[in-house]
């Protein structure tokens, strides 16, 4: 993926209507249907993180990891304090 582009994302990621109206989505989601206690969650394709900032702050006891196929997303999401690691869905490099 384009680094400017992903770079752009990232800019954008805590503004603009698309990515807010997406993460409020996810996040009600979670506080409806999810366990208090999430215990480890892993989100596949996480961006540059947005996400799991926001799973972070809204689920502060929970182990969040993320996996990003494209390096400099991964690299992104983890300025935010995000762990994330580089890899798909078919091969989690997580234990």
């Amino acid at each position: 993926m384009d680094e400017a582009l992903l770079l752009r994302f990232r800019e954008l990621e805590d503004s603009h209507r698309w990515f807010v109206v997406r993460r409020f989505i996810v996040m009600d989601v979670a506080r409806r249907w999810a366990p208090h206690d999430l215990g480890n969650v892993v989100e596949v394709g996480c961006g540059t993180g947005g996400t799991l900032v926001a799973l972070k702050e809204g689920f502060p006891d929970a182990q969040l990891e993320g996996v990003e196929p494209v390096a400099e997303a991964a690299r992104l999401a983890r300025t935010r304090g995000c762990g994330v690691v580089c890899g798909t869905f078919e091969s989690l490099p997580l234990a």
